[in-house]
């Protein structure tokens, strides 16, 4: 028995080990290191892309400009993806809580709270903190990529912005499917479900 004893012990010991040391790596991965005197950061840590085929990755897009969020939500209505549009900073925050985006994309410049106002509430809130953020702006001055980044951005990107661009950077959070391929990849998984039932 006194050998059961120390073994649960030593079990007990190990998790609590790897508890503690996963906690630690968490929080070196939320705080971002600046470099600078300009408190320029790297971009933040990327989450792993979501790939669950039962749901659809959502994506978040804010923007004053209504034209440019149609011609986004356009440019991914190939992809099975859920979309949502804000068009100021006080409702982007408002459809982030409600809609719990996979990624956010953010312009800067916007009325009733910028894209600067929106990072802080992101970073700042226990149910968002950890959403990736990709910043768009038509901002020339170098110092605004720098306090994007230093705010919590997990990307930059200028203005004008290809397609090709904007779907590379989601790509590295969310995984974009096709609907095409999305539909023959639950097919194949209710198939292989179906198999594994019968054996």
């Amino acid at each position: 028995m006194s050998d059961v004893t120390e073994l649960a012990g030593e079990v007990a010991d190990g998790a609590l080990r790897a508890l503690t040391q996963t906690t630690a790596s968490s929080e070196t991965t939320r705080r971002p290191k600046a470099r600078g005197p300009g408190m320029e950061t790297e971009p933040r840590q990327t989450r792993r892309p979501v790939v669950n085929l039962g749901e659809m990755p959502r994506i978040l897009i804010v923007d004053d400009d209504a034209d440019l969020c149609f011609a986004v939500e356009h440019r991914l209505n190939q992809y099975d993806v859920e979309t949502q549009v804000g068009y100021f900073g006080q409702q982007g925050f408002w459809n982030a809580m409600t809609f719990r985006p996979d990624v956010i994309v953010t312009d800067l410049a916007m009325p009733n709270g910028d894209g600067g106002f929106l990072l802080d509430l992101i970073r700042s809130n226990a149910t968002l903190s950890d959403t990736p953020v990709i910043v768009v702006s038509g901002m020339r001055d170098p110092k605004v990529r720098s306090q994007a980044l230093a705010r919590g951005a997990n990307a930059f990107l200028q203005k004008p912005v290809t397609s090709e661009q904007l779907v590379e950077q989601l790509s590295r959070f969310v995984t974009l499917q096709t609907k095409t391929k999305r539909k023959f990849a639950k097919l194949y998984s209710n198939h292989c479900d179906d198999q594994t039932e019968g054996l």
